[in-house]
């Protein structure tokens, strides 16, 4: 009886020393992924406040994630500070004016250095949110710029060449 009382602590004890050392300090198991907090890499805030000349969006900020996501959250009556998810793989994120009408873009760099935008018209007039994704079909884009032309503003893609293309005739 002592030889079975002895051989189940034994084992016990064993058992019990197996099971703490499949687990780290805080209890979680080491051969589980630790899942990363995804936090604001960048955030563009007060879009539609001190508007000048410009319309609108009815966006009331843009958040670019550690994920590379990015969310939209609205101001209009209809869905005030709804977060909407509309990318993903995101490096950056701009709002840029074009043209002279006073629209502006939303726009992103991917991280596949293609470049998507929020189309600015039906998000104005529609209050729809419409992601048009590889605009001007350029793939090596490292930044995006907004330039003063003479006669308006201008949205230009700045590519791995140093070559610069004018992305307005692509934003509508």
């Amino acid at each position: 009886m002592k030889k079975l009382l002895r051989f189940t602590i034994i084992t016990m004890t064993i058992f019990i020393i197996i099971g703490c050392n499949n687990s780290t300090d805080n209890g979680s198991p080491k051969n589980k992924p630790v899942k990363e907090e995804d936090t604001v890499v960048k955030e563009i805030k007060d879009i539609d406040t001190d508007l000048d000349h410009y319309l609108p969006l009815g966006i009331d900020s843009v958040k670019l994630m550690s994920s590379g996501k990015v969310i939209l959250v609205t101001n209009d009556e209809k869905t005030s500070h709804e977060e909407l998810t509309v990318s993903l793989n995101v490096k950056d994120v701009y709002i840029y004016p074009f043209g002279n009408g006073g629209y502006r873009s939303i726009l992103f760099l991917k991280n596949d250095g293609t470049v998507s935008i929020v189309n600015a018209s039906e998000l104005i007039q529609n209050k729809k949110i419409q992601v048009i994704d590889n605009v001007g079909n350029y793939n090596n884009v490292v930044a995006i710029e907004s330039v003063k032309d003479s006669d308006a503003l201008l949205i230009k893609v700045v590519l791995e060449s140093g070559e610069k293309h004018i992305l307005d005739e692509y934003i509508k």
